[in-house]
């Protein structure tokens, strides 16, 4: 009986823990912020994130995700891009690059304070991956 019971008790507490988990309790002011800067999100989903409060959301049928502080101060929002969202500097960066015949898996711009930075993530085979970083004017700052 004892052996029954005990992986019954397991699972209703790994339930729910993880059922308690989906809850996110945002700050109003961070609520609010979010909507002044976000007017037209859908599909709104808040993430569990210690300290910094991070939504998932679709904005102009784009999938989005920003951060804010506690404080409701907006930090950065990334948006899922295709290759031809990328403005040409950035293009032509990519296409100098030593990375030009790697197919592209995924596009993504991240907006912040102090400006624009586009992420590019290329592969080559199942074990060649980068991220490749660009500034707005097409320079590449990182791969990773």
């Amino acid at each position: 009986m004892l052996k029954r019971i005990i992986p019954m008790l397991i699972g209703f507490t790994l339930v729910t823990f993880v059922a308690s988990a989906q809850f996110v309790d945002v700050p109003d002011v961070v609520l609010k912020a979010f909507d002044q800067k976000f007017p037209d999100a859908k599909q709104v989903e808040w993430l569990h994130n210690i300290g910094k409060p991070e939504v998932r959301f679709m904005q102009n049928e784009k999938k989005c995700k920003a951060r804010f502080t506690s404080k409701g101060v907006w930090e950065e929002t990334e948006t899922k891009i295709t290759e031809a969202d990328l403005p040409a500097e950035v293009a032509d960066g990519l296409h100098k690059s030593k990375y030009n015949t790697w197919p592209i898996k995924e596009v993504s711009k991240f907006d912040r304070v102090g400006g624009v930075t586009y992420k590019v993530s290329v592969s080559k085979g199942t074990l060649n991956s980068k991220s490749l970083y660009f500034n707005e004017k097409g320079q590449m700052t990182k791969d990773s």
